[in-house]
């Protein structure tokens, strides 16, 4: 039987967003980089059916330079969640095929797992999370932040916290 995976967004999802003007932004600092509280015991349960990735864009982190501060957030997401891996977008350029919508990061772990996707799920609190899990054929649920942002897609399930996505993919 083939595995099924969950992938996570990370900011305004696993951690805390910088809203600004209703637009969410990405932690820059390792003093803003805040997990949401809780949610450790939810990823347990979830670990014994799903793998655990978190796929993620970050832009600000271009410059090699600063890479040293997004390794120290991914390393604190890692103690706290049973997480398979991490993968990371770091490309300023719409059309980069890695970039999320597009599923260049996702292809990477196809590559080494035979994952069944229509038994997966993209949870995100964006519209490139809705359209990642489009067009992978996965099941969406969008957390609802309340973005000055519009969807392209209609996502499967809307949820207002983390939490209550996991309690709805347990449930499934």
């Amino acid at each position: 039987m083939k595995p099924k995976a969950i992938f996570f967004d990370r900011d305004g999802v696993l951690n805390k967003s910088i809203v600004i003007k209703g637009k969410p932004k990405a932690p820059t600092r390792l003093k803003d980089f805040k997990i949401y509280k809780n949610l450790e015991k939810y990823f347990i349960d979830l670990k014994k059916e799903y793998l655990i990735y978190v796929i993620t864009n970050q832009p600000d982190f271009f410059e090699k330079k600063k890479r040293y501060i997004i390794n120290k957030m991914h390393n604190k997401l890692k103690k706290k969640f049973p997480i398979t891996n991490i993968l990371c977008c770091f490309d300023i350029k719409e059309s980069s095929k890695n970039k999320k919508p597009n599923i260049g990061l996702v292809k990477k772990i196809l590559k080494k797992r035979n994952i069944d996707l229509t038994k997966s799920f993209v949870v995100g609190d964006r519209w490139r999370d809705i359209d990642l899990a489009y067009n992978l054929n996965c099941k969406s649920i969008f957390i609802n932040r309340k973005y000055r942002e519009k969807l392209n897609k209609k996502p499967d399930y809307v949820c207002r916290t983390t939490i209550e996505a996991i309690k709805l993919i347990l449930k499934k």
